[in-house]
């Protein structure tokens, strides 16, 4: 069963089960997070964040890196989130999760930054499977008042 449909791109509902599955798995980030302290996972995160930001230019730089990468991860990227090499490079969501990461931990008190991260790890699976309701237009006039403007406050 496939719902294109609903899932931007596309993207046939069970791959879009399969990427969220794997995205709720990042929750592994906010958890370690409150485990390691704040020091800590500023220091990781960064580093992390800049490997991820090394990796997302390499992969338009360097055809058989892309390779690699689409090998290892193909599954799971959007056809939008796979620039050509010699395209300018895009982040992908990871790098995105893990800079978000970094500067939640480095600017917030960690029991903010934990559940911030933990709710938009949670957040966005839970609205990308959500079906969207088909846009229908409303049937009803929408009344005028007497210079001829709509008045929103009538409807």
């Amino acid at each position: 069963m496939t719902q294109t449909s609903d899932i931007p791109e596309g993207i046939p509902y069970r791959a879009e089960v399969f990427r969220k599955t794997l995205h709720v798995l990042a929750i592994v980030v906010p958890i370690g997070m409150q485990v390691l302290g704040k020091e800590v996972s500023v220091a990781l995160l960064a580093l992390l964040a800049v490997l991820a930001v090394l990796a997302d230019i390499a992969r338009v730089r360097s055809l058989s890196f892309s390779r690699f990468i689409q090998a290892c991860f193909g599954g799971m990227m959007r056809p939008a989130e796979w620039p050509r090499p010699g395209d300018p490079f895009l982040l992908n969501g990871a790098t995105w999760l893990l800079i978000s990461a970094c500067l939640l931990a480095l600017i917030f008190p960690m029991y903010l930054a934990v559940r911030a991260l933990a709710m938009g790890i949670l957040g966005d699976a839970a609205a990308a499977l959500t079906p969207r309701p088909r846009a229908r237009p409303d049937p009803r006039p929408i009344p005028q008042v007497p210079d001829g403007r709509s008045n929103p406050q009538s409807l």
